[in-house]
């Protein structure tokens, strides 16, 4: 049949369904929307759309579904705008019908408008009641769209505030890395300023160059609050240089090399904004230097120097200025063989609230009187492990943590209120350091969760009356490397420790028994165990305590390589 006929028919159809009908416009519409179905099932869609359009033209009375059926022959007819009508059509005369909203929504992705598309689902999924036949339809193909959508660009369909929210989730390296995804990405993530404050470029693989920085900070419209300075090659100095003098607001540097310039800092517009300094063992910084930090950034709460060269005693001493709101400080030498000095008087005096306090490998003195530490009525915790002082050690009641070594110290008195002390540290064992080892645990009987006391005594009976007697009863740390212990101590120690998380008996002489008895008695406690240098100690012991959970160091140091460690698996 050809095309103008079966169209002449089409019209013999209508007339006779208009005539049958008269006086009952319900059974016209039915028959005029089965007619039209017949035809859309046929794939003869120009005359379905005649029927359904008929239909439409006998006023309000037509049911939303003839709307939904000539969308559909207009999708077929590849006419998306006149499906778009109709959809919307059906909305607006019914908007809690599912029915406009799938359709809508089926037509606008047809457009690659799926952001639209979701929308419109979303509204739908608002209008219409729950009880709705249709509505858990609606809901899937919703939850459907969505999940694609995410999968495929998530920006282009979480609101903005949403996307800043979950960025600052991320590191800044992988912030970078994320503007390389796309254009939109990079667009929509250098528009976020929140984003940019924080400079962190320790983990960047290459040298980075100072234009690439100031971009950076233009994007974080020069609200920078934090900065890592690495790598950074010939121009890492450059670059703090810039970032100090344009940033006002940073609160945080951290210098991990190069050379820490008197200057950095002096009348840079962060200076008072600056909380936090680090300067690493790879950053060359002089004493004078550091109390010129005390001057020009009077709001610091935390420094943090590894490598401070110490000045020779002959030379002038540094000036400091007071820091009331610093609480803790780290001055660290950078070897053992610094031969220069530090008067700790001057520097006690301008840190009086100070909490945190850690002084190592340099040499300590003080002019008459001797300085006290007595005077800092906050300090919580002292390491000065690794430093040799000639003069009595007098430490304020709020001490709680408390690191010393060195025969000058030890040899020395120390008043020291130990019933307060939780974590005690002498890592360097010396003659005479029994009797005074034992005065400061017997103090604090019980109360300790951290000791490291190594090969510090002489009397090897000591090691197992503090795990026999409850010295050790609430010790979470515990650290013997190098000490004169056997399995016989090991199974006291799991006996009469019942809180122990890490221990370390590096370079001991325990042997799988006291392993497997440490782990057994700790079982779903114990952490970490350090075996290091355990000549005594097999492989199948360690690999039975790694098989319990626990975290096991185990390795040797091979002399013919230089002392490097060979890790044993």
């Amino acid at each position: 049949m050809t095309d103008e006929h079966q169209s002449m028919e089409t019209d013999l159809q209508l007339r006779g369904v208009m005539h049958k009908a008269r006086g009952a416009p319900d059974t016209e519409l039915q028959e005029l929307q089965e007619l039209g179905q017949q035809h859309y099932r046929a794939q003869e869609y120009q005359h379905a759309l005649r029927y359904f359009t008929e239909a439409l033209e006998l006023g309000p009375r037509a049911p939303i579904s003839i709307l939904d059926n000539r969308a559909a022959t207009y999708i077929k007819l590849e006419n998306l705008d006149a499906a778009l009508n109709d959809g919307r059509r059906m909305i607006q005369k019914e908007k809690l019908n599912c029915t406009g909203y799938l359709r809508t929504g089926q037509i606008l992705q047809l457009y690659n408008n799926q952001k639209m598309a979701l929308e419109i689902y979303e509204m739908g999924m608002r209008k219409v009641p729950n009880a709705s036949s249709q509505f858990n339809k609606l809901k899937e193909v919703h939850n459907k769209l969505k999940l694609q959508l995410v999968q495929l660009n998530p920006v282009d369909i979480l609101p903005f505030e949403i996307v800043e929210m979950i960025m600052k989730f991320l590191q800044f390296e992988e912030i970078v890395k994320l503007t390389r995804v796309s254009k939109s990405w990079r667009t929509l993530l250098v528009a976020m300023p929140s984003l940019w404050t924080d400079l962190d470029f320790v983990r960047a693989r290459n040298p980075v160059k100072i234009e690439t920085v100031r971009a950076y900070i233009k994007r974080a419209n020069g609200n920078v609050t934090r900065a890592a300075v690495d790598k950074f090659g010939p121009t890492r100095d450059a670059v703090a240089r810039c970032i100090t003098s344009t940033c006002p607001a940073l609160q945080e540097l951290r210098m991990n090399g190069g050379y820490f310039s008197s200057s950095l800092l002096k009348n840079s517009p962060c200076s008072t904004s600056l909380k936090k300094l680090y300067a690493s063992s790879q950053c060359r910084i002089t004493i004078d230097t550091v109390s010129e930090i005390f001057r020009d950034c009077p709001n610091l709460e935390n420094l943090e120097v590894h490598d401070v060269s110490p000045i020779p005693r002959q030379f002038r001493e540094p000036l400091w200025s007071s820091l009331p709101h610093l609480h803790s400080l780290i001055l660290k030498g950078g070897s053992a063989d610094n031969s220069g000095c530090l008067d700790l008087g001057d520097l006690l005096a301008a840190i009086p609230n100070v909490r945190h306090l850690t002084i190592g490998t340099m040499e300590i003195y003080g002019h008459s009187p001797d300085p006290d530490f007595d005077t800092l009525h906050k300090l919580e915790s002292l390491d000065v492990s690794s430093v040799d002082i000639y003069f009595p050690l007098k430490l304020p009641s709020s001490i709680h943590t408390l690191a010393i070594g060195k025969r000058q110290l030890i040899s020395r008195s120390i008043e020291c209120d130990a019933s307060r002390l939780v974590r005690f540290s002498m890592p360097h064992g010396i003659e005479g350091s029994d009797a005074r080892l034992l005065d400061i645990l017997e103090a604090n009987k019980g109360n300790l969760i951290y000791l490291h006391i190594n090969s510090c005594i002489s009397d090897d009976n000591l090691y197992r009356r503090f795990a026999d007697e409850g010295y050790l009863v609430k010790v979470e740390e515990l650290k013997l490397n190098d000490a004169d212990a056997d399995d016989e101590l090991a199974i006291a120690i799991a006996k009469n420790c019942p809180a122990l998380k890490r221990l370390s008996l590096a370079d001991t002489r325990v042997s799988g028994v006291g392993v497997k008895a440490i782990v057994t008695a700790l079982e779903g406690k114990l952490e970490y165990l350090n075996l290091d240098g355990c000549k005594h100690t097999s492989i199948d012991a360690v690999e039975w305590a790694r098989s319990k959970g626990v975290r096991v160091a185990f390795s040797f140091a091979d002399h013919r390589r230089g002392g490097k460690k060979i890790r044993e698996r």
